[in-house]
Order: structure tokens, then C-alpha cells, then sequence
């Protein structure tokens, strides 16, 4: 069983292929977005969204979200765990799609190492200066270039991650030599 995490998906959100600019029709996006993650992510596996899944409008032809909602769903692999974001203010049916669902954030901890999980970057999180992680969401890769600290984007439009969830080995790899650059910089001898 494997961990991985992940933000901004915007399934069935039309708006988001111009926003950030991602290059296909509605139809082709939720297509390359589910398979890219079926390629990487197994049944047995489970995976943080850090905000933004699915946004799901009135049907023309009267489907019921609902049943959108679930269709997508049972599309994806893994147990997935929701981290509310500001798209994702559903109903009931919307949040029976995943295996839990946070309000604002959720701090969790694998292999030793804690990890605060919000759909929000922050400046400061809980134990920020005594080396836990935080990953977020929200951006869409906007923050390339700044200092983050022990952070990290993982929303699918950040062009490492290529509309793809980031494995937990990948993340941490990436955050350890974040913390040694962070530790360097602003600890005190």
C-alpha cells in the first residue's frame, strides 16, 4: 500500500482548462486526469486531495450530481481522504464519495515524519520550526521560485508532478532536502 497526494484535480470544472490553461476539452481533461492517476495509483493505495476534486454543475439533460459525482468516483483507484477546499463545498452526496473528509486541514504523520495537510499554503504550521512538512494545494503552481520553507505544491498543475498524484517517496525526497536547506539557512549555531 502506497501513499500519495494531491490537489486541484477541478473534474468537470470547464472554467479551470482556461484558467490554467491546461490542454484539453472537458471530456479529454477528466479522461487524462483519471488515467494518469490509475497509471500510478493501485486499488490498495491511498491518496490525500488537498482541496478542489470535483465541481460538478447543473446538468443540461437533468443527471443529478449525485450521480456525476459517483461516477467519477468509482473511476478513480485508492481510498481517497479529502481535504476541504473552496471548491468543494458539496453536499452530502459529494462528500460520500471519499473515505474521510477534513474541514480545513489534517495533520498526519508517515515514517516518522508529520506532515500538516491544508488546501491553503501557510507561512507557519504546527512544529514549522522544528522540521514537520506541509504540503497544500490552491496555487496551481504559482508559487514556483518562492520560499516556501519545508512546503511544497502539490496540486496537479505544478509542472513536476505532470497532472499526476506525487508518491509519498517522491514528496518526502523532496521536502528532506528542503529541511537541510531551511535548517542551513535559518537555524542558529
Amino acid at each position: 500500500m502506497n501513499t500519495f497526494f494531491t490537489a486541484d484535480l477541478h473534474l468537470s470544472h470547464d472554467a479551470i482548462l482556461k484558467h490554467c490553461n491546461r490542454p484539453w476539452s472537458i471530456e479529454e481533461h477528466n479522461d487524462a486526469l483519471i488515467a494518469r492517476w490509475n497509471a500510478i495509483v493501485s486499488k490498495r493505495d491511498t491518496v490525500y486531495v488537498l482541496g478542489d476534486m470535483m465541481m460538478v454543475r447543473a446538468q443540461p439533460d437533468g443527471t443529478p450530481r449525485m450521480k456525476i459525482y459517483r461516477r467519477l468516483r468509482h473511476r478513480l483507484n485508492g481510498s481517497i481522504i479529502l481535504i476541504k477546499g473552496n471548491h468543494d463545498a458539496g453536499s452530502s452526496e459529494y462528500y460520500d464519495c471519499f473515505t474521510k473528509v477534513y474541514d480545513f486541514g489534517a495533520e498526519v504523520k508517515i515514517d516518522g515524519e508529520k506532515i500538516v495537510l491544508c488546501h491553503y499554503p501557510m507561512r507557519s504550521w504546527n512544529r514549522s520550526f522544528h522540521g514537520s512538512f506541509h504540503a497544500f494545494g490552491h496555487l496551481h503552481g504559482r508559487l514556483e521560485g518562492v520560499d516556501t520553507g519545508v512546503s511544497c505544491d502539490v496540486g496537479v498543475d505544478v509542472p513536476e508532478w505532470d497532472y499526476k498524484p506525487v508518491a509519498w517517496e517522491v514528496l518526502r525526497a523532496k521536502l528532506l532536502k528542503k529541511r537541510e536547506i531551511w535548517k542551513n539557512k535559518y537555524q542558529k549555531s
